[in-house]
């Protein structure tokens, strides 16, 4: 955890010294101010701070009371630079309660951020990560984001869920995104590229990964694969980055490929039919506490695929490992997506056919 510590010293305005110069003369401030040819207020706002010694103050303060412009300039300087290093401090009082909640260890070990113990240093290299100018800014920058985790996770007590966490995934999301040259988004081409994307599911997963890319690009979508971060529950998330340009974000959770698979077309499912305003997140809430969209993305997947009418038809024939192998090899995809839809609606279980689905790393 951060920690931070404000200077035990506070800054010594210049107008102590002009004062202590003063008491060693008995001198009164009335007759300074004559000596100085100011008013009487003037000096008073110079003593307290108010007032800043500028060149032509230092020049009086010279002739009057000794010393060198050089010194009563310097005396200025060197206390403005102390009032804002503590003026840092107290922000920085503030930020690192914000940045205590970021997994910013997470960061560091993923190189997005430079490594430092300092926690000043620290709060720095995550204002610039964020791209804003203070910490306490994230709510309202990402307000989208940290109000849909609200709304699905207000009354699932099971799952303790960071916003901040998911803050710091979304932003890896944005920046390996924009480093992604992309055409113009073309719906129809997407549609086109569907059994292509399903054919995807048979190749070895690091090529497949490849091949994705690249093809969502050609549409105008940039693919990024980025780990999650503990305490975001999240397999996959869409948010447009410009009017031509969609963004899924998928992270790997689990170790079998139709996880990925299932999340990547549930992703496609929001690009292609819901608001380019929205920001859509895929959770591993429960089904019963789903908004209808990210229901509607689980049908997209789902028909995508593997059809229902031919899903049915294959129930008709019975579950085996042979049926299985056949059914996959006849729809053009890896049998392990079979096997999990399978799992997941119960018409087998979680521990069957495993021996069917692509491990992944």
């Amino acid at each position: 955890m951060l920690t931070i510590r404000k200077p035990d010293v506070l800054p010594i305005l210049p107008g102590e010294t002009i004062r202590e110069e003063l008491e060693a003369r008995g001198m009164t401030q009335v007759q300074f101010s004559k000596r100085m040819g100011m008013t009487t207020k003037a000096i008073n706002e110079l003593i307290k701070g108010k007032t800043g010694i500028t060149y032509e103050n230092a020049t009086k303060l010279k002739n009057v009371l000794g010393a060198s412009v050089k010194f009563w300039i310097n005396l200025d300087v060197e206390y403005r630079e102390e009032l804002s290093i503590l003026s840092e401090f107290e922000d920085a009082e503030e930020e690192i309660k914000t940045a205590n909640k970021i997994p910013y260890l997470e960061l560091i070990k993923r190189d997005h951020i430079k490594r430092t113990k300092n926690a000043l240093e620290v709060i720095e290299e995550l204002k610039r990560f964020f791209s804003v100018d203070s910490l306490n800014f994230l709510p309202n920058v990402e307000k989208d984001m940290f109000d849909k985790v609200e709304i699905l996770f207000r009354k699932d007590e099971s799952k303790e869920i960071c916003e901040y966490s998911m803050a710091t995934w979304l932003r890896i999301g944005e920046l390996k995104a924009l480093e992604v040259e992309t055409k113009p988004f073309n719906k129809a081409k997407i549609k086109e590229l569907i059994p292509k994307f399903r054919k995807l599911t048979r190749l070895r997963f690091e090529d497949a990964i490849s091949e994705l890319k690249n093809l969502c690009a050609e549409v105008g979508i940039a693919v990024v694969v980025e780990k999650h971060f503990p305490k975001t529950f999240v397999s996959g998330l869409t948010k447009w980055v410009g009017k031509e340009k969609a963004l899924i974000l998928l992270s790997v959770k689990g170790n079998c490929s139709d996880i990925f698979w299932f999340s990547f077309f549930h992703e496609l499912g929001h690009v292609l039919n819901h608001n380019k305003k929205d920001i859509f997140i895929n959770f591993e809430n429960n089904e019963a506490e789903k908004l209808e969209i990210e229901r509607e993305a689980d049908e997209f997947a789902k028909e995508s695929l593997i059809p229902n009418v031919e899903y049915r038809k294959f129930l008709e024939i019975g579950i085996d490992k042979n049926t299985i192998t056949a059914f996959s090899d006849k729809l053009g995809i890896h049998p392990g997506i079979l096997v999990g839809r399978l799992q997941k609606e119960k018409k087998i279980i979680y521990s069957q056919y495993n021996d069917l689905k692509q491990k992944i790393s």
